[in-house]
């Protein structure tokens, strides 16, 4: 998430897809310049996120490149979508 229109969009967007595959949203932002500079913003999108699509979601906000982030913080917590096959 960079809070553009666009990525809050790609949010609102993701609603059906999560439904259908029993999923959890995680909103992450990573900075390379930032040290935790918008977590209240993504806190309150996070909660916002919540009431409009009655989903569980999750939010990250981390120092670094996206996808060094990225790719750094999905191995270290082993998170995997569930359930991708009955998609």
């Amino acid at each position: 998430i960079d809070f553009s229109k666009q990525s809050l969009i790609a949010i609102e967007q993701s609603y059906n897809l999560a439904r259908h595959i029993n999923a959890k949203l995680i909103l992450m932002h990573a900075d390379p310049n930032s040290n935790h500079d918008h977590q209240v913003e993504l806190e309150q999108l996070a909660n916002k996120t919540k009431l409009e699509s009655g989903l569980e979601v999750d939010f990250i906000n981390l120092k670094g490149r996206f996808i060094g982030v990225y790719n750094r913080f999905f191995r270290v917590n082993s998170i995997f979508v569930r359930r991708v096959e009955n998609f």
